[in-house]
């Protein structure tokens, strides 16, 4: 921001310079200012004259470069001479009069704010304010961002100000707003109404430093005690909310991270691409954070994606070490201490007691019965939270058959032909208790959203499961024109469309629990325990409905139809496409196996338009994960399958950006020749596999032979696409940078001139 913008003007009420003591909110904007290197400026900085105060305020904000609205729940002071107007509304006015860039950030009506109770009722004004605030949310062409507390907003304000860069503020910033990352808010609005049960695990965690893994099965509610345990200290501390999932989702995060810990442009590239030392940069920056930092990494089922270059998560060198200044807080089934090693506390989380179970089914249902009637359903949930969660949004939901604890239980054990595949452990005392299994709990409400005229609940889930779990799945990826027979399983009267069938089905699923909905993102998340289970289904043998040929086949039509309108060369497609990433990876593990060729050469060309554009973003840890993965399960297509030789191809791309250049040689050429062999020499990805091997021989400095493999290529290129094709074109200005790279300056000068701008 140093040659940006150089005067924020801070519009704000008087209580939020006093409150609260230790830090005010103004305080911290003010911090996040200077951070920014940029000026302060307010109605306060002015000296009082004798003039209107509109001519006033115009005259201080036109000296302004920036407006930032702080805006609490009190209407403040009124103007002078419009009697009708708070001095801050005539501040918010006269920016958008003067269109300056404008920064709004609303205290969270729904969150607990560290301020005096009279401080946030206003009893004089409270309309106006409400009024106010409204129209600041329903306002076009402005950030809106919420914030709970002064250290959430000097964080969120200090990226909005770096981010908010001027045309002329170089390629630097530019550079950097390429950089993706990730939300890492925590999802308090997943937690239950009270955390039962874990009051004290809740208690020893606030004020722990190090590495503390919370482990156990999935359901059992780990990620939950994470969540509580952030939304108890994010009022006074900095909070993060890391995604483990996956790699790209691991990197994006980390990006956001370190954004927010005031990174460098390098930094930044660093940790998107996941290079060697990119665990050391986000150290550093932790290292001198805030004391009392809490960074929540979840769902690390795959500890490999925390480890290093240099070794496993166990061995310190990755992105989970033992803090002095926070606490890095691991959810993970993965509960091996060799795993984590000796710098981590394993905590496994068990079931909840019988007690505690009954009050989560009380706090969800409380009219669904007594406690003694809870406590019965609760001990044959197993006390998981998961399941418990489940069964008392069902009975809850106003569309059940059977409205009691006691009612529910009953129609569990009458159904013994249900499929039970989550199962406890095979050294657990219930091991060989059928009843065990949770997995009826969830046909149950299937069932009951049939009977209540929604049949295609059940497909859809199967679909939805299809897809990565715990993971937002963007409904803007289902596109119901395309999943019509799923939407549709029974003859319906035709005049309900599609797009409404799938807005039914996915209320009735999130009205008992079966999926999340995502407020804000347009998402929603499938728990893993519930995909795991509901993919399991896809697998019984026999007339299983709905189809699972049917279910896997539109769910790969879905994302290849979903990448095919984006551009993977396009910046402003990437986040979506990187988005897709997880789901990709999910799709080759549950469907590629059981689809046929066509359908699996499909996803495999989607695999290569996103990892083409992991390359162009610079997540190459993601894009050799990606690809890796879909090598592995496509091997049954042969191995001279055009898709397969593109993998390879982009193995051999990541190979090169390793260093590892003369290995990347031998997989290019081994690919053009497949590819020549079954696509013919003068087919365009054959040519531009050779020109890869030209750059490749040239990045080892074997020049002369690069430059005679480029004017091979060069010359199959204009025989084929002509002078002006953009490939034509590259490989004329790769040609000339190999003649410059051996001295021949006024023969490569002349290549480079005769090469147009494309």
């Amino acid at each position: 921001m140093g040659s940006g913008y150089r005067r924020v003007f801070l519009s704000h009420t008087s209580e939020l310079r006093q409150f609260p003591a230790q830090q005010s909110f103004v305080a911290a904007a003010e911090s996040a200012v200077i951070r920014a290197q940029c000026l302060v400026t307010d109605m306060a900085y002015f000296a009082a004259r004798d003039q209107q105060p509109a001519d006033r305020c115009r005259e201080i904000l036109e000296q302004a470069d920036v407006y930032i609205g702080i805006i609490g729940f009190r209407y403040g002071s009124l103007v002078r001479d419009r009697a009708e107007l708070s001095y801050t509304e005539l501040e918010f006015d006269t920016a958008t009069d003067l269109q300056l860039p404008r920064l709004i950030f609303l205290l969270d009506e729904h969150q607990q704010i560290p301020l005096p109770a009279e401080q946030i009722l206003d009893l004089e004004h409270g309309g106006r304010q409400a009024a106010f605030r409204r129209r600041l949310l329903e306002q076009a062409g402005m950030t809106v961002i919420r914030v709970a507390s002064p250290l959430e907003l000097e964080a969120r304000l200090y990226q909005a100000l770096v981010e908010l860069a001027p045309p002329s503020a170089g390629p630097d910033v530019s550079r950097r707003s390429q950089v993706v990352g990730a939300s890492v808010a925590v999802p308090v609005g997943q937690l239950p109404v009270e955390v039962r049960g874990r009051d004290d695990l809740l208690g020893s965690l606030r004020d722990e430093r190090g590495v503390i893994v919370l482990a156990g099965m999935g359901g059992v509610g780990k990620s939950t005690v994470a969540a509580e345990v952030a939304r108890l200290v994010r009022p006074e501390r900095w909070v993060w909310w890391v995604s483990a999932v996956d790699a790209s989702s691991l990197a994006a995060g980390m990006v956001t991270v370190a954004r927010l810990l005031g990174a460098g442009v390098s930094d930044l590239q660093a940790l998107a691409a996941q290079a060697g030392d990119a665990p050391d940069r986000l150290w550093a920056l932790l290292d001198r954070a805030p004391d009392g930092w809490l960074l929540v990494i979840d769902n690390a089922d795959e500890p490999v994606l925390l480890s290093s270059e240099l070794g496993s998560v166990a061995s310190g060198t990755g992105w989970v070490r033992h803090g002095r200044r926070g606490l890095v807080l691991v959810t993970s089934r993965q509960a091996d201490q060799q795993t984590w090693g000796r710098q981590a506390r394993i905590v496994r989380l068990a079931p909840l007691s019988d007690h505690s179970a009954a009050e989560v089914l009380l706090d969800l249902a409380p009219h669904a019965g007594g406690r003694d009637q809870a406590a019965g359903l609760a001990r044959r949930l197993g006390g998981l939270p998961l399941a418990l969660h489940l069964a008392g949004s069902y009975l809850s939901s106003g569309v059940t058959r059977w409205s009691s604890f006691s009612g529910y239980q009953r129609a569990l054990d009458r159904d013994p032909a249900s499929a039970r595949l989550l199962r406890p452990d095979p050294d657990s005392h219930r091991a060989d208790d059928p009843r065990a299994s949770i997995m009826d709990t969830w046909e149950l409400s299937l069932d009951d959203l049939a009977n209540h005229r929604l049949p295609h609940a059940r497909p859809l889930l199967r679909l939805l499961s299809c897809f990565a779990a715990a993971v937002p799945i963007p409904l803007d990826l289902l596109d119901p024109t395309r999943m019509h027979r799923l939407l549709f399983p029974i003859p319906d009267d035709g005049h309900v469309g599609a797009a409404t069938r799938l807005e039914q089905g996915l209320r009735g699923l999130a009205r008992v629990g079966l999926v999340d909905v995502i407020t804000g993102r347009h998402a929603v998340i499938v728990h893993p325990v519930i995909a795991a289970s509901s993919q399991a289904h896809l697998l019984l043998p026999g007339g299983a409905e709905p189809s699972p040929d049917l279910v896997r086949q539109i769910a790969i039509q879905l994302v290849t139809a979903a990448v095919g309108t984006l551009n993977d060369a396009h910046p402003p497609d990437w986040p979506w496409l990187r988005r897709l990433t997880p789901h990709l990876l999910a799709l080759l593990d549950t469907v590629a196996a059981h689809t046929e060729d066509a359908g699996l050469a499909a996803l495999i060309e989607a695999v290569h338009r996103v990892v083409v554009a992991e390359h162009w973003s610079g997540a190459m840890a993601a894009a050799r994960h990606l690809t890796r993965k879909a090598l592995a399960v496509a091997g049954r297509l042969g191995e001279d399958h055009p898709g397969i030789l593109d993998l390879r191809h982009l193995l051999a791309y990541q190979t090169g950006q390793q260093g590892r250049w003369a290995e990347a040689e031998d997989v290019y050429r081994e690919v053009a020749d497949a590819k020549s062999a079954v696509l013919g020499p003068d087919d365009l990805r054959t040519l531009v596999t050779r020109n890869d091997i030209a750059r490749t021989i040239a990045k080892q400095g074997r020049w002369q032979e690069a430059e005679a493999e480029y004017r091979q290529v060069l010359a199959a290129l204009r025989r084929v696409l002509g002078d002006e094709s953009p490939f034509t074109l590259t490989t004329r200005h790769e040609l000339a940078w190999t003649i410059a790279s051996q001295g021949r300056w006024t023969e490569a000068e002349a290549g480079f001139r005769e090469v147009p701008r494309w």
